[in-house]
């Protein structure tokens, strides 16, 4: 087994050259990276020895890979052991952008497993919600998960849960168009649109609601949509939107209406003009939530090529109650909207803008109130009702 290579005497062990190194990043790392004594190191290349001056991540990477051979299947039940292989996990993570998939990390379970057979705990409150699931130890930064380009946890729930439904509206240039929009439609424009739709859905009512409330960001569906928990422009009517609405109201400027004569909203962008205040619209019907994205940057799992996401919210597994910040803005009792059972009617929810992004310019709430300042006001709501289609 010695025979034909050349071997050093350290820390009770024959070592090649190879495995050893004078220095050692990870302080307190494991005996399987022993560094060799600085005082001899001058005295090897003679004999034909080269000693690296650190260990790389190729040598972490080995130590991970046969620390998982070693520990196949089994629970490591040292502490200290775990301490240094996190160590290790956080130091590689920082040296090495390449990573291969099949690195260990540790789990949950105190096990090593391939990378791409785990993910990261993005939302506390969903760890024992999804089955069949391995988690990135605890101990572990999100950050180092993020780095290991792992999926985080929420991407799971939301797969495994099938609440998560392909949407977004669709055009080979959605960003162009609807910075135009965002330029050319003034925020009073919104009203008089909101209630054509409203008008061609015949319902008999329309509430407008100017809401200045701010809400709870701890359970959001993604970090990124902290931003739209402040003051929005509430629209409701008591006509739910058909499949066929649902289509429509993806195509930009090309809503369902333009082929049905019988409706009067043909303004063109309709519905789209909400862009000149806000980058986040969304809107409650039936059992599901709709959320468009255009700069998918906000939705999980929203993409180019589906710039938004929709949610079933009474799917019998205690979604909303998982993500209660995120519809909390939404619940409007004298509406019927509790997320407890099919909504009957329509609930758009426009965030105000509150800063400069790449559709619009920010929005001013006091500006928004004297556009609309026929909207009476009341505790933290605004508010007015307004009939529409009057029923046969």
């Amino acid at each position: 087994l010695l025979k034909g290579k050349k071997w050093i005497w350290v820390e009770n062990s024959f070592r090649t050259s190879e495995e050893l190194a004078l220095e050692n990043p990870v302080q307190q790392t494991l005996s399987e990276l022993p560094i060799f004594p600085q005082h001899y190191s001058k005295e090897f290349p003679s004999l034909g020895f080269s000693i690296k001056k650190t260990f790389v991540s190729g040598d972490y990477i080995r130590l991970l890979l046969n620390l998982q051979k070693q520990f196949l299947d089994q629970v490591i039940a040292s502490e200290e052991t775990q301490d240094k292989i996190i160590r290790i996990i956080d130091h590689v993570v920082r040296i090495e952008k390449d990573l291969p998939s099949d690195i260990p990390v540790l789990t949950t379970k105190n096990m090593l497993m391939s990378k791409n057979e785990v993910c990261y705990i993005d939302q506390e409150v969903l760890k024992d919600k999804v089955e069949n699931i391995e988690l990135l130890n605890e101990k572990i930064s999100m950050q180092t998960g993020k780095l290991l380009n792992l999926p985080p946890l929420s991407y799971f729930y939301q797969k495994e849960s099938s609440v998560g439904i392909s949407f977004g509206q669709h055009t080979e240039s959605l960003l162009t168009r609807i910075q135009q929009i965002a330029r050319d439609y003034l925020p009073e424009h919104l009203c008089f649109e909101m209630l054509q739709n409203a008008e061609d859905a015949k319902a008999s009512k329309m509430v407008i609601i100017l809401d200045h409330r701010q809400f709870g960001t701890k359970s959001l569906l993604s970090k990124e949509m902290a931003e739209f928990q402040g003051p929005s422009l509430i629209f409701y009517n008591d006509k739910s939107f058909t499949e066929k609405d649902i289509e429509g109201i993806q195509q930009l400027g090309m809503g369902s209406k333009r082929q049905d004569n019988s409706k009067i909203g043909k303004f063109g962008y309709g519905f789209n003009c909400c862009y000149g205040i806000t980058d986040l619209p969304s809107l409650v019907t039936g059992d599901k939530i709709y959320f468009f994205d255009p700069i998918a940057k906000c939705v999980p799992n929203a993409t180019k090529d589906n710039p938004g996401r929709a949610f079933r919210f009474n799917d019998g597994k205690g979604f909303t109650s998982k993500y209660e910040d995120q519809f909390d803005p939404y619940k409007f009792i004298q509406f019927g909207l509790d997320f407890k059972s099919e909504f009957e009617g329509s609930l758009f929810r426009f965030p105000l803008r509150s800063q400069q992004t790449d559709i619009g310019s920010k929005v001013d709430v006091l500006q928004i109130q004297k556009n609309y300042k026929w909207i009476h006001s009341e505790n933290s709501r605004s508010t007015i009702v307004s009939s529409t289609h009057q029923n046969d």
